[in-house]
This record gives C-alpha cells, structure tokens and sequence, in this order.
C-alpha cells in the first residue's frame, strides 16, 4: 500500500539530493508517495488532502526513484526534473558514450571530474538519461532493460 512520505522522510530525502547534486535554486514544489519499501513516486501537494486509508492505492504520480541500501537512485524522469540545476555528480557523454549507455553497457571511459562514489546522473547535450552507479573506476548502468536500444 502507497504512503505519503512524512515531513521528517521528505526533508531527508530532499537534503540528501541536494547535497548530492548540489542543487542550489530548485524547489521541491511537490510530494512524495511512497509504494512499498523503496519506490517513490512524485505527487501533487494538493493530493495531501485525500484520505488514503479509504483507498488502496499502490502508485500514482510520476516514478521518481527507488531507496538503494539507505541511498537514493532517481529514474530518467527524475533525473530530468533535477538534472538541469544539478553542479555535481553529473557526467557528460560524448555520442559514443551515450551509444553504449542507451544499450546498457557500463561506462570505462569518461570525465570523472567533480563525481563522487555513489549514483550520478547521465547527460549528453541537454539531455538526462537516467543515474548509473560510479564506483570509482566504472559507472554501473542502471538504465531499466525495456528502456534499451537492442541491436
């Protein structure tokens, strides 16, 4: 059954994209359901309003991630939301690269500058792709299998 995420666990989660990230002029204008253990989905503030206990509502909204180990992975949607105020832990593909992250390989060859071990979101020109997992020499593609390009 869907949750909305307490204040405590919404200000948790904000903190940690933000400093993750370095989000510096984004605002958080929306809320957070929660469905299960890990996924998070973004809502409507407005939604705050409708009694959930009466319903049995597993999702609703858009999918903005998912808890990983006490850290948080955000999915393409997301990473395009915050992608674009985001200063750090973004790496930026070449075509080549993007190539083979669309086909889901993992990445060996790019600019680590300003990333740190954990997820980073992946960019080429404008455009967000989703997060991988940096893990200090590699990025682990975590781009979901139906989103791949199959040769």
């Amino acid at each position: 059954m869907a949750v909305i995420l307490s204040r405590k666990e919404k200000k948790e989660l904000i903190n940690y994209l933000k400093e993750r990230y370095e989000l510096k002029n984004f605002d958080f204008t929306f809320d957070f359901l929660k469905s299960g253990k890990e996924r998070v989905w973004v809502i409507p503030p407005e939604f705050n309003k409708i009694n959930l206990e009466k319903l049995k509502i597993e999702f609703v909204g858009s999918y903005f991630g998912s808890y990983d180990d006490e850290k948080f992975r955000l999915s393409v949607e997301a990473s395009q939301i915050i992608g674009p105020s985001a200063k750090k832990n973004v790496v930026l593909l070449n075509e080549e690269n993007l190539n083979k992250w669309v086909r889901g390989e993992n990445l060996k060859d790019f600019d680590s500058n300003n990333l740190t071990k954990g997820y980073v979101l992946i960019k080429n020109k404008n455009d967000f792709y989703g997060s991988g997992k940096y893990t200090g020499n590699i990025i682990l593609n975590m781009l979901a299998k139906n989103r791949r390009i199959k040769d």
